[in-house]
């Protein structure tokens, strides 16, 4: 297969020049699989973490709405909002809208957290939605208990852990929408630095009569992802943060290197006139 070849290929450092001319479908095949193996330790640390935040609820509540009142005769159990009640009750809190009790069908016009039977519900004001259920909530959870602690020093500890508890509930979709944006960033961020480098490239052509095209030098440089890619995942292991950085960094490192140790005998030096 073409990849185990190309892989086995990026530990003979003076082969990787002449493979410059394979099919670019291939070698980008082959880088795009790398990319993926370069952050695969910032993957894991963003799974282990839970993704980012939803960006406002547990900032929000750094500032408990000490108006609220929350209907005491309503809770979490075993997984589903309990009300004894049909009524549904409204609160707002630094622009955001949470309904509690919320039954019938859902709007997306606007910014809120829907508290329904047997799910969380998060709209964005935009059209979008996304839902979760209680499993981050304790087993029994009554809205009494953050009523009770009102004008006491557990006041704000406790309404941040209700934030928790909400953002934990939409955590499976925090985590998703994470990986994809890190992805897409850490890729859109390595064809940039492939392209810059194989600009770099054509300075070469200076010396050289007969070097590689442009198109040339971004297969090159991406056929040479393959020991960076290695060096960061070991890394990334113990500092996950910073592999994305090593992976560029190798890889420029390695570019140059074949590059002035194989130039001269892969390509042809210009005749001093």
């Amino acid at each position: 297969m073409f990849m185990v070849r190309y892989f086995k290929e990026s530990f003979r450092l003076k082969n990787l020049i002449n493979l410059r001319k394979e099919p670019f479908y291939k070698v980008f095949i082959y880088y795009l699989f790398l990319t993926f193996v370069a952050v695969l330790p910032l993957t894991f640390l963003i799974i282990q973490e839970g993704g980012q935040r939803l960006d406002f609820i547990q900032e929000d509540f750094k500032n408990p709405p000490e108006e609220w009142l929350l209907p005491e005769n309503c809770s979490v159990e075993y997984n589903e909002f309990v009300c004894s009640s049909e009524q549904s009750y409204v609160l707002y809190h630094l622009g955001i809208k949470y309904v509690f009790n919320h039954s019938g069908e859902i709007e997306t016009t606007e910014k809120s957290i829907l508290f329904r039977k047997t799910e969380l519900v998060y709209t964005d004001g935009k059209g979008a939605m996304m839902s979760g259920n209680y499993k981050k909530f304790p087993l029994v959870y009554r809205f009494s208990e953050l009523n009770n602690v009102r004008g006491t020093e557990e006041f704000a500890s406790e309404y941040q852990k209700f934030a928790e508890y909400i953002e934990g509930s939409f955590s499976r979709w925090i985590v998703l929408n994470s990986l994809l944006q890190t992805l897409a960033i850490n890729f859109l961020i390595s064809i940039v630095f492939v392209l810059l480098l194989a600009l770099i490239l054509q300075i070469f052509k200076i010396g050289y009569q007969d070097f590689m095209s442009f198109f040339e030098s971004i297969k090159f440089i991406m056929l040479s992802t393959g020991l960076p890619a290695v060096i960061s995942g070991i890394i990334g292991i113990f500092l996950p943060a910073i592999s994305t950085v090593i992976y560029n960094l190798g890889l420029s490192l390695i570019v140059m290197l074949i590059i002035v140790r194989q130039g001269k005998k892969e390509f042809n030096l210009k005749k001093e006139i």
